[in-house]
């Protein structure tokens, strides 16, 4: 009976552990031994209620009248302990037996009850605040307040843009996307930042308020998302675009064309460009 006892805590912390995102979100960035024992430790958890659950059905005589109703048989009968040889032990060990059955039963309906009172979100939000590295819980900052991002790569290419979704469904995060705005190099001797595309004026020009291209034809919004390497990243940081436009003025534009801000910065839809390819930064 103990080895029953055993495979039957071991599987329904198993299937409590796989069924919970939140669970499921935490086990993936932890070493084989961790995982095993909480599985193990949430097993024993679901195989005590079980205990109590059988305890409190046989204070109430409620399987022995179940049995005796429909299969026309009794405990003692099945198991073979009377009343009379029946012992601590014996008794101990069937409702060790029953818990841990029960357990099986009871880890799939606790993972749903966690998963309906805290949701996807929920579970993300505290993974990053509280089980991510540093370069984890930046990007989720940034992407939680829509601040924009600059990421150098270690091949000198330069993007600036919006944190569009960080996986951690498989463990640590090995990339993550985002909506580019601007992209550039870095000069290989000085350093110095010079963007040659502008993403942000080809969506205010062709796509609608959905994303969509406005002529009905192109490329969408979700189409421009670029997915980034962790371990290509050679420098990341906030980009403040309004504190970079206090700092660079365009070289050889009469007029500043918009960054973010529509209202102040009318866009030049003649084909001048928000920021020159010399620019530097």
């Amino acid at each position: 009976m103990g080895a029953f006892a055993v495979a039957f805590i071991l599987i329904s912390g198993y299937i409590y552990v796989s069924n919970s995102t939140f669970q499921m979100y935490i086990t993936r960035r932890e070493d084989g031994h961790r995982y095993y024992f909480r599985c193990g430790a949430y097993g024993i958890f679901f195989c005590l209620i079980g205990i109590i659950i059988s305890i409190a059905l046989d204070r109430f005589n409620i399987p022995t009248i179940a049995l005796k109703c429909i299969f026309r048989t009794s405990i003692e009968e099945l198991t073979g302990v009377t009343q009379y040889t029946k012992s601590l032990q014996d008794y101990l060990s069937l409702k060790m037996v029953l818990g841990s059955s029960l357990a099986v039963v009871l880890a799939p309906l606790a993972s749903k009850l966690d998963n309906f009172f805290r949701d996807d979100e929920q579970s993300r939000n505290y993974i990053h605040k509280e089980k991510s590295p540093a370069l984890e819980k930046f990007l989720f900052e940034c992407g939680s307040e829509l601040q924009t991002v600059l990421i150098t790569l270690k091949s000198r290419k330069v993007y600036v843009g919006m944190v569009n979704d960080i996986p951690i469904e498989s463990g640590d995060v090995e990339h993550f996307s985002i909506l580019p705005i601007l992209s550039g190099y870095r000069d290989k001797d000085k350093l110095t930042v010079s963007f040659t595309t502008n993403y942000y004026l080809h969506y205010q020009n062709n796509l609608n308020d959905e994303g969509e291209p406005v002529d009905g034809s192109g490329a969408c919004l979700d189409d421009f998302v670029e997915m980034i390497p962790v371990s290509e990243i050679a420098h990341i940081g906030r980009f403040d675009i309004d504190t970079y436009k206090s700092f660079i003025k365009p070289i050889g534009a009469e007029s500043v064309t918009p960054w973010m801000d529509l209202q102040e910065f009318p866009i030049d839809r003649s084909g001048s460009a928000n920021i020159t390819p010399n620019e530097k930064a």
